[in-house]
């Protein structure tokens, strides 16, 4: 039997395969670091909704110690140069999360909708 394999996400120049660290800009391919990819796929799965800052902590931490709002800036830090050649933005609503969306309408998150790290949406 063959085995059921992730399909491949486009968001404007970029194309991920959930669980592969191998993503492409642009045609361009990019290894990306474990906590890259973990943050990349959760922010692709809620492109222009807000996502809280608790919500990437709780996603990106893999052990007792949570990671720090710090950790998280320097994981979003990267990103946000690997992805600017495709189009895209990611953005830090202070106090709230961060939200990835097209760079021509960075800034203005889709609804009002903020997922948290509470059950429920």
């Amino acid at each position: 039997m063959k085995r059921d394999e992730p399909s491949p996400i486009r968001v404007a120049g970029l194309t991920l395969t959930p669980g592969d660290p191998r993503i492409q800009i642009c045609g361009q391919r990019v290894v990306l670091r474990a906590q890259e990819l973990a943050l990349l796929e959760l922010l692709v799965g809620e492109v222009g909704r807000l996502i809280s800052t608790a919500t990437i902590i709780k996603h990106l931490t893999r052990g007792p110690k949570p990671l720090s709002d710090i950790a998280v800036a320097v994981y979003v830090h990267r990103l946000r140069a690997l992805i600017r050649p495709a189009g895209l933005a990611i953005t830090r609503f202070r106090g709230f999360g961060y939200c990835l969306e097209p760079a021509d309408r960075a800034g203005t998150p889709r609804g009002a909708s903020v997922r948290s790290g509470q059950s429920g949406r």
